[in-house]
């Protein structure tokens, strides 16, 4: 029996090495599957936990119902003005295209919100097969590489679900579809130095030009200048490389310049918007292309008359864009006064990781040692070290940058994995740290604690005056309007709507109660303390009384949970 058993273990470890793709689409859907079940079971109900979610999927349900394809002023927020949306038509349509088989059997809008539920799975298992790609020529088809490979799939999978809400099958948003491009794009990167294969690095250029798509500022645009980076550094270091840079800047033009032809921002292809993906990113990436031509028709090949060339090209290309734009469109402020005080401090992804993870901090500094002193020979080193130095920082002052880290991180730990099991030229102490490495790590895999918690969602219509980050998942529910919205384009509808919570002038509010014509006033149970400080002690401003409901105004009339309806004729 025993025999057997050792024998069936070994078969599905051949057959994964074979067949990893289907046997990890196989694993990640029945997880995902089983994952769902157990939440309905727990919470009763499915739903989405970022406010951003539900934005997304009330953006398909408008274009499905209009069949307009170009931007337009999102009329549900900053009510009765609207605003201008920073989203992109991208994550539309493949949320579209997972939510098609619900439109059989459900409504539009139910349709589209099950669908909602199976983007971030989807590019999970994209992630985890790119990573696994990345690694596979740096091992081979023997039994024992097979039980690595499949130890390198169940770490990745590992972490990524439980170090990174990323992936969350109720947080379909972009952030996964980030995490897929950056994991893809190192993967190609590292089989290219293996083997000279550009039509690998030409792929992860669309791909990071799709990125660009996705998220201009500032994913898109910190995962292109990462790759660029490290593309230039080992150019400059290599004889017989400049084709490289050459082959991923044209991918990354072209993607770039067909994303920007068929889907160009609210007000047409001459909008200048440093945010989002405009011609001010198609000339950046044409002149990308451009200086990497000139390096590789050029023949250069010292490293003096490299950098040379490189540097040049740079500043001759941001000269010439602040020629053409100028430095106040070119490097325009993404976020207005009234964002940057009310609104921007208070975003979870934008504050620091060791806030939620003390133990990260240690983990990178030891990470760091040990992967300068660990034996790494081959050409994809000094790559991994910049990667490594670039993304860690970042992930410590903010947190929507952790994933990135998350996956540098993870090609180390096969790396390490793969020194400790498979490289018998690694000397024990190489061997020692490598252990020391992939052990110090499992001690934060129990620092994360996240229980996402469905609101209490009152009995509303019209126009509701709430907190900022509940509007989306209101409009979506309720089919109302707000006056506020999580996004930095909604700059006067954040502005007003703290007025109106902070307020200790009664007329001034009432002002701006007529101008929004708010119907009802809510705020929910679970409220951030350090935006709506002691409530308590601020019983003069709405907020307050709203909160301990007392000192309530006589034109309010409580109707629900923190709910009142607004009686104009009481004014």
């Amino acid at each position: 029996m025993k025999t057997y058993l050792s024998n069936l273990f070994s078969d599905f470890l051949l057959s994964f090495w074979k067949h990893y793709v289907l046997w990890s689409f196989i694993f990640i859907t029945y997880f995902c599957a089983l994952y769902a079940f157990l939440f309905y079971q727990i919470h009763g109900s499915l739903f989405y936990v970022d406010t951003d979610c539900y934005t997304r999927a009330l953006r398909i349900v408008d274009w499905l119902q209009n069949f307009e394809w170009q931007e337009k002023i999102f009329p549900y927020s900053n009510y009765p003005d609207g605003f201008i949306l920073h989203f992109t038509r991208i994550n539309d349509v493949i949320w579209l295209i997972l939510s098609l088989p619900f439109m059989t059997i459900f409504s539009l809008k139910d349709a589209v919100f099950y669908g909602g539920f199976f983007f971030s799975p989807f590019f999970l298992f994209l992630t985890i097969i790119s990573l696994l790609w990345g690694i596979k020529p740096f091992l081979n088809s023997t039994k024992n590489n097979a039980k690595l490979f499949l130890a390198i799939f169940a770490i990745s999978f590992t972490f990524c679900c439980k170090l990174s809400h990323t992936f969350d099958f109720y947080r379909p948003d972009h952030h996964s579809f980030m995490c897929f491009i950056f994991t893809f794009s190192l993967s190609a990167l590292l089989r290219s130095y293996n083997k000279q294969n550009i039509k690998e690095l030409f792929w992860a250029g669309i791909l990071t030009g799709i990125g660009l798509w996705v998220s201009s500022a500032p994913e898109g645009l910190y995962v292109a200048f990462i790759f660029l980076l490290i593309l230039c550094v080992d150019c400059i270091f290599r004889k017989q490389n400049t084709i490289l840079p050459l082959f991923y800047s044209l991918g990354l033009f072209y993607a770039t310049t067909a994303a920007w032809l068929i889907n160009p921002p609210y007000g047409g292809y001459a909008t200048l918007d440093n945010a989002r993906l405009s011609v001010i990113h198609v000339l950046l990436t044409s002149l990308i292309l451009l200086s990497f031509a000139i390096l590789y028709f050029g023949h250069f090949k010292s490293k003096i008359k490299k950098t040379a060339i490189l540097s040049i090209s740079a500043v001759s290309s941001v000269l010439f864009m602040l020629c053409i734009f100028g430095s106040d469109k070119l490097f325009a402020q993404i976020y207005d006064e009234p964002v940057l005080k009310y609104f921007v401090p208070y975003i979870n992804e934008m504050k620091g990781m060791l806030a939620i993870n003390v133990f990260l901090l240690p983990t990178i500094i030891i990470g760091i040692f040990i992967f300068a002193l660990l034996p790494f020979k081959n050409s994809y080193s000094l790559s991994m070290f910049l990667l490594y130095c670039m993304t860690a920082p970042l992930s410590v002052a903010v947190v929507r940058f952790y994933q990135y880290y998350l996956v540098v991180w993870l090609f180390l730990y096969s790396f390490g994995l793969i020194l400790l099991f498979n490289n018998k030229d690694a000397d024990d102490k190489h061997k020692l740290l490598a252990f020391i490495y992939l052990v110090w790590p499992i001690f934060y895999l129990t620092a994360f604690d996240y229980n996402p918690v469905k609101l209490y969602i009152p009995q509303v219509h019209g126009v509701i005056l709430t907190d900022t980050f509940r509007g989306p998942e209101l409009i979506w529910e309720r089919n109302a309007n707000t006056v506020s919205s999580p996004y930095h384009t909604n700059v006067k509808g954040i502005q007003d709507n703290h007025i109106m919570w902070f307020t200790s002038d009664e007329n001034q509010l009432k002002e701006f109660l007529r101008k929004r014509k708010v119907k009802y006033i809510h705020l929910p149970e679970m409220v951030n303390s350090e935006y709506y400080v002691n409530p308590e002690d601020n019983l003069d401003k709405l907020y307050g009384k709203v909160i301990t409901g007392k000192n309530i105004y006589p034109w309010m009339t409580k109707t629900d949970e923190r709910t009142y309806l607004v009686n104009y004729n009481k004014f």
